[in-house]
């Protein structure tokens, strides 16, 4: 993919690759939103949420950039560009004919319902297409997940079907309604 460091902003936010000092700050993140996103995450180790975990993840997650597997970004805002508010990760990259990626997000409680999510996707969606020349970007979520569902509608993700069974939640399986956003720009000679 490339080894240069990825920042993206928008007005108020700046969406970037995390560095290894950002581990305790990520990992409070995590803490801080445990209860929130629990309903929406697997089962979590204890281990995830300690900053041991997330320095070796931030190393991986660099190292998979690098080798053009995922990428992933967090949110912080520009008044307080240390304190994380929301993680943006596209994982499962696919090249060759297929050119996809699947894509994952999170956001802090406190700053729901403010915009942020919309804008760091578009931002980083834009990233995926023109920059890593990506044609098809593929989120997945909850039947029940309202928010979410209506986020991805305004980012013009496509309903593909239902996932009976789909995930591993919070402790049982559940049904996902599948998404997908093509790029309208897509040339194979890129």
């Amino acid at each position: 993919m490339n080894s240069r460091y990825i920042l993206l902003e928008s007005e108020d936010l700046f969406i970037r690759q995390p560095h290894l000092n950002d581990a305790s700050e990520i990992a409070d993140y995590f803490i801080r939103n445990r209860q929130f996103h629990k309903p929406f995450d697997p089962v979590r180790p204890e281990d995830f949420f300690t900053e041991e975990n997330w320095m070796t993840c931030i190393a991986g997650d660099l190292q998979k950039c690098r080798n053009d597997e995922s990428l992933r970004l967090f949110l912080f805002h520009k008044e307080t560009p240390y304190k994380a508010i929301g993680m943006v990760h596209y994982f499962g990259f696919i090249r060759g004919a297929f050119q996809a990626a699947y894509l994952g997000y999170s956001l802090d409680e406190s700053e729901q319902g403010k915009g942020y999510m919309h804008k760091a996707l578009a931002k980083t969606l834009n990233y995926m297409f023109e920059t890593l020349h990506f044609h098809r970007i593929m989120a997945n979520c909850m039947v029940d997940n309202i928010k979410s569902l209506e986020l991805l509608k305004k980012l013009n993700f496509v309903i593909e079907g239902t996932a009976k069974d789909y995930l591993h939640i919070n402790g049982q399986w559940e049904d996902h309604i599948l998404s997908a956003l093509t790029n309208k720009n897509y040339s194979v000679t890129q």
